[in-house]
C-alpha cells in the first residue's frame, strides 16, 4: 500500500502533472508569461496552493473549480482584482492576497464560508462589497497600507464585529 504524503510540497508542473491525483499542496515560482496553467485547475485534490512572487496579473476563473482548495496564497503580485468565481471555494480558510494592486473584490467574496483569514495588506481598494458580513467565520482580516478613511473602517468594523481588523492608521483622504 503506497501512502500519498498530504504534506509534501510540490515544486514543479512536471511532477504535480505526474500524478494530479496526489496532488495536495502545489507551490509555483517563475511561471512562465506571468500566468497559472490552467492544468492546475484540474488537480481535483488541491488543498493548498502558493503563486506568490510571480507578477500574475491575474487568477483565472478558472480557480472556482478547486472545490478542496482550503489555503490560497496569491500575495506579491501584480492583481488589480481577483474572479468572482473565487467565490466557490467553500473550503477556503486562508486567502492571501497581500502586496498586490487589487482595487475592488467581488460580493461573491462573502460565499467563501469557511474563510478565517483575509489578507489584504497593501492594496488599492477603495470599497467594501457589504456582503462581507456573511463571513461568519473570518477571524483576521489585515487591511494595513491601504487608504482607508475612518468612517470606512467604522463601516467595515460594524459589518465584521467578531473579527479582529487591522488598518493602519486612518487617512484623511476625502471620498
Amino acid at each position: 500500500q503506497n501512502e500519498v504524503d498530504t504534506s509534501r510540497i510540490i515544486t514543479t508542473m512536471e511532477e504535480a502533472l505526474a500524478a494530479p491525483q496526489n496532488v495536495y499542496k502545489l507551490q509555483l515560482r517563475k511561471l512562465p508569461k506571468h500566468q497559472i496553467p490552467d492544468t492546475v485547475f484540474t488537480f481535483a485534490n488541491l488543498r493548498w496552493l502558493d503563486v506568490s512572487k510571480n507578477k500574475l496579473k491575474e487568477i483565472p476563473a478558472g480557480i472556482g473549480k478547486l472545490q478542496q482548495l482550503e489555503y490560497l496564497d496569491a500575495s506579491k503580485n501584480k492583481l488589480t482584482s481577483v474572479p468572482y468565481t473565487l467565490g466557490f471555494l467553500k473550503n477556503l480558510k486562508v486567502l492571501l492576497l497581500n502586496q498586490n494592486e487589487i482595487e475592488t473584490l467581488p460580493k461573491e467574496i462573502s460565499n467563501l464560508e469557511s474563510l478565517e483569514n483575509l489578507d489584504l495588506w497593501s492594496n488599492e481598494i477603495d470599497q467594501f462589497p457589504a456582503s462581507i458580513s456573511q463571513l461568519h467565520k473570518l477571524k483576521r482580516l489585515d487591511m494595513r497600507v491601504i487608504n482607508i478613511n475612518e468612517p470606512e473602517q467604522q463601516a467595515i468594523k460594524a459589518l465584521l464585529p467578531n473579527t479582529e481588523i487591522f488598518f493602519s492608521g486612518g487617512c484623511n483622504c476625502g471620498k
